[in-house]
């Protein structure tokens, strides 16, 4: 069976929160510290959802529903 794709974005999750509690310590008591947060937050609620979602589908097919 080949790897699929969420096996290999799903890593990027971690990276992302590591990058986010860097990227804030940075820019802790500037002014693009509230852009920085609104950026990071969509960008990891859309990793998160999207291998969420792929998971479910494999699940699904695995089940023969």
């Amino acid at each position: 069976m080949p790897r699929s794709r969420p096996l290999t974005i799903a890593p990027l999750i971690p990276l992302l929160g590591l990058v986010g509690i860097l990227g804030i310590d940075r820019l802790h008591h500037t002014r693009f510290l509230p852009a920085f947060v609104i950026v990071w937050g969509l960008l990891f609620t859309a990793l998160f959802v999207y291998v969420f979602n792929k998971m479910v589908e494999a699940k699904r097919a695995r089940s023969g529903r």
